[in-house]
């Protein structure tokens, strides 16, 4: 982003957050992210200052908004305020890659004002289906693959990083093993850490005979 289209994006957000302020909404998490995003901008004003030698001039302030062929371009906060979604929401889903035109300038999530808010978890559901699929070919059994994924999820809980069998349900008439690799990673924006588990193998067991069946997952496109 150029400087003088820095400081145009910065003069906008600051219209918008003297608006909240004259309509009493200082306090608001709206107001409180676009001042995050106002101290972003004026950080990167300055790097790009002592970067480029460029010193402020009567251009500055003008009414030019930065545009591109679909849209224009502004802050995720107010995209968020614009679609009713809550900022600390789709900051998450801009850090997971869930925005196609999101993109961090300075310390401030951009996204084009035109971007849909389309959920992507489609690909999950599509998990759901596939491991309920697996099961049915081998056990002739139907089962629902999101209650295996919260139950798998659960059983992760406390588990270490690394490949590992873990334990689901264990009752008098079935055990449930599931074989997984779980990596972990640090969230700089959320200061916490990130859990990702990957199954490769569910081992059921019969408890009345000792009999064990094994369903391999790796490899099955989930």
């Amino acid at each position: 982003m150029k400087f003088k289209e820095t400081q145009d994006l910065l003069r906008n957000i600051k219209t918008i957050y003297e608006k909240l302020y004259e309509n009493g909404e200082k306090e608001s998490v709206a107001a409180r992210d676009l001042q995050e995003d106002i101290n972003a901008l004026e950080r990167a004003i300055r790097i790009l200052r002592e970067e480029e030698g460029l010193g402020l001039d009567s251009k500055a302030h003008s009414d030019v908004t930065i545009e591109t062929e679909e849209g224009r371009e502004i802050t995720l906060a107010e995209w968020s305020r614009r679609n009713g979604i809550d900022s600390s929401t789709a900051r998450h889903k801009a850090i997971k890659g869930g925005f196609d035109t999101a993109r961090k300038v300075g310390g401030v999530w951009l996204i084009n004002e035109n971007e849909k808010n389309v959920d992507k978890r489609r690909k999950k559901m599509d998990k759901n289906k596939i491991l309920q699929e697996l099961l049915f070919k081998k056990t002739g059994r139907v089962f629902s693959g999101s209650s295996i994924w919260e139950e798998i999820e659960r059983a992760a809980g406390e588990a270490e990083e690394g490949s590992q069998w873990i334990t689901g349900q264990d009752d008098i008439l079935e055990k449930w093993d599931y074989y997984v690799k779980i990596k972990r990673a640090y969230d700089k924006d959320f200061d916490q850490w990130e859990k990702d588990i990957f199954l490769e193998e569910i081992k059921i067991t019969d408890k009345k005979t000792g009999n064990a069946t094994y369903v391999q997952v790796k490899g099955a496109e989930l």
